[in-house]
C-alpha cells in the first residue's frame, strides 16, 4: 500500500460510527459552577456520571476539542482489568494488601461498567468474552506464574495459564507453581492464540470485551442532557489555558473565566494547562512534565461474515520487529455496516515514544513503517486473515504513561480544590470507570482507604480538614 494511501484512511472506525446530533457549544461567557471537569474522553464523562448521579452539584464539562475525539477515540476498542506492568512489581513497590486491593478495584469496575449500562438505557454494544494472550518465552510465562500466585494469595481469580506440553519449556518450571497452569499441547496453544506462529509456549486466558469507548461517551452525554438539563453543561472546542487553585475555589482560563468550586483533571496528563496554587505550596512542575507520551498505531479491515469475537495480545520476541512492543488483536461484529454480518478486525503494536506531548499531531500522516510492521504480522500470524486484507481505517493515538505506569486518582496535596483522575497509561477504560467512582465518593465524603492510585507529593501533606479528615494518606508516589 502506498504511504497517500494511508495518509488519506487516516481515520478512527471509533469515531466512523458516531453520529452527533447535538449542537456544540463553547465557553463564550463567564461561568459559575460547583465543579468543572477538565477533559472530555472516558474518563471525563464517566466522572461526570457519578457527580451527577450521586451529588446535588453542579457540573460542566470543558474539552479543548470534540467530546472523545482524544485517546478515547483513537484506542483499539479493548476492555480489560490488568494493568501495564506486572502485578508482582505492583506488590513489590506497595505490599500485596494494597496491591490486591488495586487489582480488585479495577475488576469491580467491569460491575460499574454494567451498572451505567442499566441505569441509562444507552444501546451501545458491550461484548464481553474470553480473550488470550500469549508468551514467546519461559521468562515471559514464570513471570506470569509469579502474577498469578500473588493474586491466589490475595483471593483474586482472574486468569487461566496453559503451558505446552513440551520438556525444554516444563524442565524451567518451579514445581511451586504446579497448580497454577495446565498443560496443553503447542498444537492447542496455537490454537487459541489463532496464530501460525509456533514459537508461543504458553497461552494466558482471562475476561475481556470490547467497546466503542467514543460512541459511549457520546451516548452518556446525550444522556446527561435529557437528565440534567439544569445541571450539566458540556463545552467542546474550548481548551483550558490555566488552573489559578485558591482555597476555596478555583479560576480557569478559557475563551472566558470560569469559577469552580472543585477542579478534576481528566486528561492524558495537563501538558498544555499552566497550574498556579495561591493557597499553598506551588504544584509540582515536574508532575506532568515527566509523563511520557506513546504513539500507538492501529489499523482496522472489515470482513464480511461474523465469527465468534475475540481479543488476542501477542508477547512476541523473536519474529515481530523490536520496535513494537507487543501486538494486539481484535475482532468484533461491526454495527456501523447496518444490516450486513460483518466483522470488524483490528490489529495494533507500533510505537512511538513521544517525550514532548505538545509535539503530537493528531491529524499528522500515519507512520507508512507502523503500516508495514501490522501489515507483515497479520500476513505471517494471523491464521484467521484473508489472503490479502483490504484495510479501511488507520489511526494512532497518543497515551500518557506516568513513570509507574498506574493512574492517577484523588487529590491533589498541595490543594484539595484539584483533584485528578488521569493517565491513560494503555489501558485506561475499565481504571477511568473505577478513577470516576473513586472521585465521587472522595467529594461525597464517603469513606475511602489509602491506595496506589493516590497522588502524594512529598512537599506537601493533606491537611485534616473536615472535608477531607477521612482520608489516610497513602504510600509516596508520583509521576
Amino acid at each position: 500500500m502506498k504511504h497517500n494511501e494511508v495518509k488519506s484512511h487516516h481515520l478512527s472506525p471509533w469515531l466512523q460510527q458516531i453520529r452527533k446530533e447535538r449542537v456544540s457549544k463553547k465557553v463564550d461567557k463567564t461561568i459559575r459552577t460547583d465543579i468543572a471537569i477538565i477533559g472530555g474522553g472516558i474518563a471525563g464523562v464517566t466522572t461526570a456520571y457519578y457527580l451527577l448521579k450521586h451529588t446535588k452539584k453542579k457540573v460542566i464539562l470543558i474539552e479543548g476539542s470534540k467530546i472523545a475525539h482524544g485517546a478515547t477515540g483513537h484506542n483499539a476498542g479493548q476492555v480489560v482489568a490488568y494493568f501495564e506492568k506486572p502485578f508482582s512489581e505492583i506488590v513489590e513497590e506497595y505490599g500485596l494488601h494494597l496491591a490486591a486491593k488495586a487489582q480488585k478495584d479495577v475488576l469491580n469496575a467491569w460491575n460499574l461498567l454494567k451498572d451505567i449500562y442499566r441505569d441509562t438505557k444507552i444501546k451501545v454494544p458491550l461484548t464481553i468474552f474470553k480473550g488470550y494472550a500469549g508468551c514467546s518465552s519461559v521468562e515471559q510465562v514464570l513471570v506470569h506464574l509469579h502474577n498469578k500466585e500473588l493474586r491466589h494469595k490475595a483471593n483474586i481469580r482472574m486468569e487461566k495459564i496453559y503451558v505446552a506440553d513440551d520438556k525444554s519449556v516444563l524442565e524451567h518450571v518451579s514445581r511451586k507453581y504446579s497448580k497454577l497452569y495446565t498443560t496443553r499441547s503447542q498444537k492447542d496453544i496455537l490454537s487459541m492464540l489463532q496464530t501460525r506462529h509456533k514459537h508461543y509456549v504458553a497461552a494466558l486466558e482471562t475476561k475481556k470485551g470490547t467497546l466503542n469507548s467514543a460512541l459511549f461517551c457520546e451516548e452518556l452525554i446525550h444522556y446527561f442532557q435529557h437528565k440534567y438539563p439544569k445541571r450539566f453543561t458540556l463545552y467542546e472546542h474550548s481548551p483550558v489555558s490555566k488552573v489559578i487553585l485558591h482555597k476555596k475555589y478555583a479560576d480557569l482560563k478559557s475563551h472566558k473565566n470560569i469559577r469552580a468550586g472543585k477542579v478534576i483533571l481528566c486528561t492524558n496528563g495537563f501538558e498544555h494547562i499552566h497550574v498556579i496554587n495561591k493557597a499553598g505550596a506551588a504544584t509540582d512542575k515536574k508532575f506532568h512534565e515527566s509523563v511520557i507520551g506513546i504513539v500507538s498505531h492501529m489499523a482496522g479491515y472489515i470482513e464480511e461474515n461474523h465469527k465468534l469475537p475475540i481479543a488476542i495480545s501477542y508477547f512476541d520476541d523473536k519474529e515481530v520487529d523490536s520496535s513494537a512492543a507487543y501486538f494486539y488483536l481484535t475482532r468484533r461484529k461491526y454495527e456501523f455496516e447496518g444490516n450486513k454480518h460483518c466483522d470488524l478486525v483490528c490489529v495494533g503494536g507500533p510505537e512511538i515514544t513521544l517525550r514532548d506531548k505538545s509535539k503530537y499531531v493528531r491529524e499528522k500522516d500515519y507512520h507508512p513503517t507502523a503500516h508495514k510492521q501490522i501489515k507483515k504480522f497479520v500476513k505471517s500470524a494471523y491464521t484467521a486473515a484473508p489472503k490479502n486484507p483490504k484495510y479501511s481505517f488507520f489511526w494512532h493515538g497518543l497515551m500518557g504513561y506516568t513513570k509507574t505506569k498506574l493512574r492517577i486518582v484523588g487529590f491533589e496535596p498541595c490543594n484539595s480544590v484539584l483533584l485528578y483522575n488521569l493517565g491513560c497509561n494503555g489501558v485506561g477504560i475499565l481504571p477511568s470507570i473505577y478513577g470516576a467512582k473513586r472521585i465521587a465518593d472522595l467529594l461525597t465524603k464517603k469513606k475511602a482507604e489509602s491506595t496506589i492510585f493516590d497522588p502524594k507529593d512529598v512537599r506537601c501533606e493533606l491537611k485534616k480538614s473536615k472535608s477531607d479528615a477521612h482520608i489516610r494518606p497513602a504510600k509516596i508516589h508520583r509521576i
